[in-house]
């Protein structure tokens, strides 16, 4: 089996036993607990579980695979039967002072090992424990895990005078209607805790179990939560004489029933990993049902050689037997906290008994809202980051030997049932027992049925007003429609106008833009035009400027022959003076136009 995790000692079977042996001998609970009633009338009243059972059955083999796969083996908790004739003897042999059941030579008790190996729970390996009262509120919670908002639980919260809870119906119509196969799952889980593992409330679950589901998700250990609930109500029904079992049924049925004889047994090896240890003890063969009275008579005669020390489910761990600095295990519930000393039953995992150290055992137990509540929380939460075990040791049964007048003593003080006696326990005063028992719990269903047809009152005339404000708000919209009709009307009637006028101004605008493009075209013929005229022009120009410097070239060759002229004529000639000026004022005017182009 796997241990939690965290801060762990496991500490050598004999220091052990040195150490606490001289200690225990020093301390005894005396004079506590002492006046107990001969007689404990106890109620074993359960929720209705069958449509529970019909939803898992349905599911397809994969879905139920990935439900233990991810919560353990609670599923299995839904068929499994309850025992309620050995668990109405068995009370009158539990102790509160120690948290054990006194059978003639025997101490047992659950321990966190046996039903951390039943339940098979992944996070029971995890070392982090619930924490009460963390965070915000239930509610805010339990949205969450059913995939919805806060203000949709309005109207489906369950309250009867002493706590809030959701009621189951609202549960199963998530986890039939809701499409998200993970919200579907932690729904039916949340279930199987408010119905099965914390039955305190009938028909819903309560609010304070969404709060340790929350915590779950996060990976917190539930087992240590599932003791402490066991043994509250145990003490309290043992201490009052009477009361209803809140505490699991189912597996304080499966753990007391396996430690007596199995006619056949379909139980695996203990150190086979895949294991399913709930259906194989369904599968076994169990001897046929006996009354409470021949449990009584059963009980009152145990020895420890005819009872079954170690279940044949169980393994043989290290044994968690304290944490921090108690000197045994502080356990906290969901309305309480308890603890218990593992050490005193060591032959449940087929180990040496010894004396353990159950100083203030008895001390601690205190319901949630007690001056301190809070430091109490703190002190455990963190003596449970540090937790110490015991090696298993040597297979034995047998006991050290100061052992036996060790627990002579202890029990000098605790009121066990006397032996059965025909004359003082007849079949008369049975019968009137079990009819006065049957009675109550009669009196109880209906008190609660009562007070489930008073919520359910509740709850139809909340639905009731908010129906009624949903009509109301209704109306009033309507009214509020046709109010405003005739102005939406108007608006629209306009908005038809403008878009009329807006599509006459587009397609005055396309006609516009239709007379700019032909404006274009008719601009970019004429530079067309134009670009044709210029370069005709340019060409006529360059044709005359070339002529012009002919004309140049030929003038200054004109002018170079008169000068010959001139030096053949002689300077004194008239007409050579004139023919040589007519020559440069012509070459003076050919040169400018040349220098001009």
């Amino acid at each position: 089996m796997s241990l939690p995790s965290g801060s762990q000692v496991i500490e050598p079977e004999r220091t052990v036993i040195e150490e606490s042996e001289s200690h225990a001998r020093n301390y005894h609970l005396e004079g506590r607990m002492t006046q107990l009633p001969k007689r404990v009338h106890l109620t074993l009243t359960q929720n209705n579980l069958q449509e529970l059972k019909d939803i898992y059955d349905g599911w397809p083999t994969d879905r139920r695979c990935e439900f233990y796969l991810k919560f353990g083996h609670i599923g299995f908790l839904l068929s499994t039967p309850i025992d309620e004739a050995m668990l109405r003897a068995a009370i009158h042999f539990w102790d509160p002072r120690y948290r054990v059941f006194v059978f003639g030579e025997v101490d047992m008790t659950p321990t966190h090992e046996e039903y951390a190996v039943l339940l098979r729970m992944p996070s029971a390996t995890s070392g982090k424990i619930y924490k009460p009262d963390a965070g915000y509120g239930f509610k805010r919670k339990l949205a969450k895990i059913m995939g919805i908002e806060v203000q949709d639980l309005e109207g489906l919260i369950k309250n009867n005078g002493e706590s809030e809870g959701i009621p189951w119906y609202v549960l199963r119509d998530v986890i039939l209607g809701n499409p998200d196969n993970r919200v579907r799952l932690n729904v039916f889980a949340l279930a199987i805790y408010g119905l099965v593992l914390f039955p305190k409330a009938l028909g819903y679950v309560d609010g304070k179990i969404v709060n340790l589901f929350e915590q779950l998700l996060d990976n917190a250990n539930p087992i240590p939560a599932i003791l402490a609930e066991t043994f509250r109500s145990l003490n309290h029904c043992r201490i009052n004489g009477q009361g209803r079992f809140t505490g699991c049924a189912q597996l304080l049925t499966i753990w007391l029933k396996s430690h007596f004889e199995c006619l056949h047994s379909e139980f695996k090896d203990p150190n086979v990993g895949d294991r399913f240890p709930v259906e194989e003890f369904k599968m076994s063969t169990w001897p046929r049902a006996m009354s409470r009275r021949a449990w009584m008579e059963k009980l009152q005669t145990v020895t420890a050689t005819n009872v079954i020390w170690k279940a044949p489910w169980m393994d043989r761990p290290p044994l968690l037997y304290r944490c921090g600095n108690y000197s045994w295990v502080p356990l906290l519930g969901l309305w309480g906290a308890i603890a218990y000393a593992p050490a005193l039953v060591r032959r449940q995992i087929g180990s040496l008994q010894f004396m353990p150290v159950t100083y203030q055992l008895d001390t601690f137990e205190f319901a949630y809202g007690i001056p301190g509540t809070r430091k109490f929380i703190f002190e455990v939460c963190e003596a449970w980051k540090n937790i110490h075990r015991v090696a298993a040791g040597a297979y034995t049964n047998s006991t050290t030997p100061g052992y036996p007048e060790w627990r002579a003593n202890r029990l000098s003080g605790l009121v066990i049932p006397e032996p059965f006696e025909p004359e003082r326990d007849d079949e008369t005063d049975d019968l009137y027992e079990e009819r006065e028992m049957h009675y109550k719990a009669a009196m109880t269903e209906l008190q609660e049925e009562n007070a489930a047809l008073a919520s359910e009152k509740v709850f139809l005339l909340n639905e009731l007003r908010v129906l009624r404000a949903q009509a109301q708000e209704r109306i009033e919209w309507e009214n509020y429609m046709l109010k405003h009709n005739n102005m939406l009307q108007e608006s629209l009637e306009e908005l038809i106008t403008r878009n009329r006028a807006l599509e006459n101004q587009v397609m005055e605008a396309r006609s516009h833009r239709d007379r700019l493009e032909e404006e274009r075209n008719q601009w970019e013929k004429a530079a067309e035009y134009w670009k044709g005229e210029s370069i005709k022009k340019d060409c006529k120009a360059y044709q005359f400027v070339n002529y012009l410097r002919e004309v140049a070239a030929e003038a200054r060759n004109m002018e170079e022959e008169a000068l010959v002229l001139k030096a053949g004529i002689g300077l004194g000639s008239l007409s050579g003076g004139r023919v040589e000026a007519f020559l440069k004022k012509a070459y003076q005017q050919y040169k400018y136009v040349g220098q001009f182009h």
